[in-house]
């Protein structure tokens, strides 16, 4: 069940107690007339005119007086913010970041947090994306129940009067079935018991929010234990186990003990090994709470998947009068971007472990007062579910917080959730998680998204972009040397841009128009269209570093090719020796040796040894692909290496 976040904003006390006027004693009498100027005209109620004095106190001493810099920059940024001088605020936010972030007392980066969060709203970003296949693509190491791509969607169903608690009334409800069933159950209820008849029989997979209500020490491996993870195994499917969620909140009972916490999640993960091999365990703090969440991470031996909590709304806690300050800080509100709140939680623990949002909601009324705000709440799901798969390609799995709290009044939340309550929430909900990204059944999408400068761009291209603007966005267009190409009207701004027949280089620009027409961001891709490009089984491989030609020999990013060939790639810094591992053979090159080996066996010496180019280790493509039984041609017209199978 959805916990309301009960964490005081302390920093905010802190923000009151730092020096109005901390001024070092080596301030220039130029400076010393801006002050006292800016400080006379506040004083009189006139912020228009102490701005100018602020704007040059700010300049002025940055280079001398960090404390004092971000004294100015503090005020000078609310005042422009306020005035709708976005571009300056963001520079003020800016400068106060960089002169308090230099100082050592902890009590300025608490109490310039508010202004934190307001610039990462205000920057602007774009972030331009190409379409590639997954057939044949690469999709790492992949952990228990992992798709190799696509996001598994979920949901509750037993509250939800739109299905009722039976699955297979999903699809017609919300335009895809559930490929997960979101069930919550507490300590000493059997597994058996925590989902419906239908959710039990129909669910392709659940999700089991599982909460040991009575306390950490009453989680011991007995009977009852060892029957829920029997339980857990008779349900034949896969089961996603999130025990003891949200423990880096006060609200929770099992919160407090980081230690205790840790030994009894271990505890928890060995026994379902041993008696239930269908489930994986699912570690999942508050994005949010009065605790370092990671202080309770049990270890990746006993973590399949790290989960995340987290809701949107549109008033913090449910409070119509709530400062925009607490919005802010805790990535709540109107002007809030919905995808940032995960963005500490993803950046650390995805490159391990893929990521999960347990459960999630956005609040399209709040509950008391009542006020609707289905429109925003429509648009911001939009947003967050339309980007996703571009910005946080390994969060695999999200679980919709659909609950009638009108039907069920004792659910503890503060806003309506409930996708069918609305029309517009349930319309926004249909046609974003329409895209193939989003799985309806545990199988794996037939597309994903490769950052444009990571991508080989040739022939007609799919094109997508991520984009943050502080005014929203309107509309896309997409440039190739200055000539426009392609407009999306619709996030996450997808189009076609045909790149077919180009020599030399060239400049992709993605520009980006706010909703008021005007333009707000633009950024722009170089690419050289004569590099040397590798197709392997009719499909362009990606690199990050180019590929070269050396001595009449192509040399190609080693990771690209041989996880393209099907290899388990491997790197031994100490001897500089790359290892790929494919149905049992085992092949080494080492930087500047010429003599590679297979099983051990040394093989003929290479006209051309691998190499470190760009920070990247190079090796001779022919080589390589002629050891995984594959021909190689050369195509000169396009400088392409054709790599297909031997016939």
């Amino acid at each position: 069940m959805r916990r309301i976040i009960s964490a005081l904003v302390a920093m905010l006390c802190l923000v009151a107690l730092l020096p109005a006027t901390a001024v070092n004693a080596a301030v220039t009498s130029q400076e010393w007339q801006w002050i006292v100027a800016a400080r006379d005209k506040e004083g009189a109620g006139d912020v228009d005119g102490a701005i100018p004095y602020w704007t040059n106190l700010v300049t002025s001493l940055r280079s001398h007086d960090l404390e004092a810099c971000g004294v100015y920059a503090r005020k000078l940024g609310p005042a422009l913010d306020d005035r709708g001088r976005l571009t300056e605020a963001l520079a003020a936010y800016e400068a106060e970041i960089a002169c308090w972030g230099q100082l050592s007392d902890p009590s300025y980066a608490e109490g310039m947090l508010p202004h934190v969060r307001r610039a990462e709203q205000l920057r602007p970003e774009i972030r331009a994306f190409v379409s590639r296949p997954t057939e044949g693509a690469p999709a790492g190491r992949l952990a228990k129940h992992e798709p190799a791509f696509g996001t598994l969607l979920g949901g509750t169903l037993d509250l939800d009067p739109a299905v009722a608690g039976d699955p297979a009334r999903v699809a017609a409800a919300y335009g895809k079935p559930y490929a997960i069933s979101l069930v919550y159950t507490q300590w000493n209820s059997l597994a058996s018991h925590v989902a419906t008849r239908e959710i039990w029989a129909k669910s392709p997979t659940l999700q089991v929010s599982w909460e040991p209500t009575l306390g950490l020490t009453a989680v011991q491996d007995g009977k009852y234990m060892r029957e829920f993870a029997r339980d857990l195994k008779a349900f034949g499917r896969p089961v996603f186990l999130r025990f003891a969620s949200e423990m880096n909140g006060s609200w929770t009972v099992w919160h407090g003990n980081p230690t205790l916490y840790r030994e009894k999640f271990a505890l928890v993960a060995r026994i379902m090994r041993e008696e239930a091999p269908n489930v994986a365990m699912v570690w999942s703090p508050n994005y949010v709470g009065d605790e370092d969440y990671n202080l309770y991470y049990p270890g990746d031996e006993s973590v399949d998947w790290v989960g995340i909590n987290g809701y949107t709304e549109a008033f913090f806690l449910g409070d119509l009068n709530a400062s925009q300050k607490d919005a802010d800080i805790f990535y709540q509100g109107r002007r809030t971007n919905p995808l940032d709140k995960f963005k500490a939680i993803y950046t650390q623990y995805s490159p391990r472990k893929p990521i999960m949002l347990s459960e999630t909601g956005f609040g399209w009324a709040n509950r008391s007062p009542n006020r609707d705000e289905s429109a925003w709440a429509a648009q911001t799901l939009e947003r967050f579910y339309g980007y996703l798969p571009l910005v946080y390609p390994r969060l695999k799995a999200v679980s919709y917080f659909n609950v009638d709290v009108v039907a069920n009044p004792r659910v503890p939340t503060t806003s309506h959730y409930v996708l069918s309550g609305n029309r517009l929430m349930t319309d926004a909900y249909k046609r974003v998680t329409a895209a193939d990204w989003y799985l309806g059944t545990p199988t794996a999408s037939p597309s994903f998204w490769r950052p444009m400068e990571q991508a080989t761009l040739t022939g007609m291209t799919q094109v997508a972009a991520y984009i943050n603007l502080p005014n929203g966005v309107g509309r896309v267009a997409y440039l190739l040397d200055g000539v426009p190409k392609a407009t999306a009207n619709r996030l996450p701004w997808v189009a076609q841009v045909d790149l077919s027949g180009l020599t030399g280089a060239h400049t992709l620009t993605v520009v980006a128009y706010d909703k008021n027409g005007q333009e707000g961001y633009r950024r722009d891709y170089v690419f050289d269209s004569s590099v040397i490009r590798v197709r392997l089984n009719g499909r362009y491989l990606d690199f990050d570093q180019p590929p070269v030609s050396l001595d009449s020999r192509t040399l190609v990013p080693a990771r690209a090719i041989l996880e393209a060939l099907g290899a388990e790639i491997s790197w031994d810094a100490a001897t500089e020796t790359v290892t790929a591992v494919r149905n049992g053979s085992v092949l080494r090159l080492q930087i500047g040796n010429p003599v590679p080996t297979l099983d051990s066996r040394a093989l003929k010496a290479l006209d051309v040894p691998a190499k470190i180019i760009g920070g990247r280790t190079l090796v001779p493509v022919r080589f390589v692909s002629e050891n995984y039984s594959m021909d190689v041609k050369w195509e000169q017209e396009t400088q392409t290496v054709v790599i297909s199978p031997k016939q």
